[in-house]
């Protein structure tokens, strides 16, 4: 899909952030909403009705088979232009002024009804479908011209099958790949997942998870080793590792993939924010100012070294992990990480 418009001066048809979850994406995703010039949308493949839900199913979020690519040739820029013209419940409501917001709905509170889902529900905004069903921008919200010429960035998380495929099939595409600290990825999906959940279902499910990957791509057998003697931390960590190493591999050389690490966003906002803002072809506004500058320092103030997220047994694994040549340069030894769980509310 191409956004032809003199009003978007982005190289870029739209922008992907990709990550694994509980990895910061959608604090990233955030910084690029207070822009006037996009339109951002979180995992739209979790509202029930997107085009996005099945295209990211599992296993195709992993590994791809020979029926999924054209699938994908055929589908994917349709659930592009379908997302592009509509919010979903798990986007920010409401979200910072817009461009193509309409002075006289803001200036009404109409934009406020987004934010309540009790408000949604009653003025049914939102199909009967359920509250997590995506719906058109209202018109009484935005014009659709200047919606259409908004910057479409999406945040997709742990889809590694999927991002190298756009890498390789839609040089258009901007895919800014988010990449977490081990041990703060790890930390943040102890408290927001196992925590919560039956350990011994999360194991059976993970080891599974990669039995499919190690099916299609032999290569990583190896590197998984045998899955039965496996932890649960360790199974997550394996899928990390594949997740991470694939998009790098792919985006590797390509001037449309840029890798950015949420500790550099957690220690220094402002410059990642400047950077990103520059080579996705936006404005640099007042108003992007002023909101790094209330968040940052409360970022910085939630960081600490890494090892102070862990038991002694898990940084074993950790300092295992980041002796591999993938990282190396990534992180200091004794790297600050964010010690926030990154709930995507």
């Amino acid at each position: 899909m191409k956004l032809e418009s003199s009003d978007i001066r982005s190289p870029w048809d739209y922008v992907l952030v990709a990550g694994s979850g509980g990895s910061g994406s959608k604090r990233l995703l955030r910084i690029f909403d207070q822009s006037t010039k996009t339109h951002c949308r979180n995992e739209p493949y979790n509202n029930l009705g997107s085009p996005f839900a099945q295209l990211r199913s599992s296993p195709r979020a992993w590994v791809l088979a020979p029926d999924d690519l054209a699938l994908l040739d055929r589908e994917w820029d349709a659930a592009v232009r379908w997302t592009a013209a509509r919010m979903g419940d798990r986007d920010t409501l409401p979200p910072p002024p817009k461009g193509h917001f309409l002075e006289l709905g803001t200036r009404l509170g109409l934009l406020r009804l987004l934010s309540s889902r009790t408000a949604r529900r009653l003025t049914r905004v939102v199909p009967s479908g359920g509250l997590r069903e995506e719906w058109r921008v209202p018109r009484f919200i935005a014009r659709r011209g200047a919606l259409e010429r908004s910057l479409l960035v999406m945040k997709f998380n742990q889809a590694p099958a999927l991002m190298r495929w756009v890498l390789q099939r839609r040089p258009r595409v901007k895919i800014i790949h988010l990449v977490r600290h081990p041990a703060g990825y790890l930390a943040s999906w102890q408290t927001r997942l196992l925590s919560r959940a039956d350990r011994e279902a999360v194991t059976l499910a993970n080891r599974e998870r990669l039995r499919v990957i190690a099916a299609a791509r032999p290569e990583w057998a190896a590197t998984f080793g045998p899955l039965e003697e496996r932890s649960a931390e360790e199974l997550e960590l394996l899928f990390w590792l594949y997740d991470t190493r694939s998009i790098c591999e792919a985006g590797s050389g390509k001037a449309q993939y840029e890798l950015v690490l949420d500790e550099d966003i957690s220690i220094g906002g402002f410059d990642v924010a400047k950077r990103l803002y520059a080579s996705c072809g936006l404005e640099w506004e007042e108003g992007i100012e002023t909101w790094l500058a209330d968040s940052a320092a409360n970022w910085r103030a939630r960081t600490l070294p890494w090892r102070g997220l862990l038991k002694p047994a898990e940084v074993a694994i950790i300092e295992e992990l980041l002796g591999k040549r993938d990282f190396e340069g990534w992180w200091s030894p004794d790297q600050l990480v964010s010690r926030i769980d990154y709930h995507w509310r």
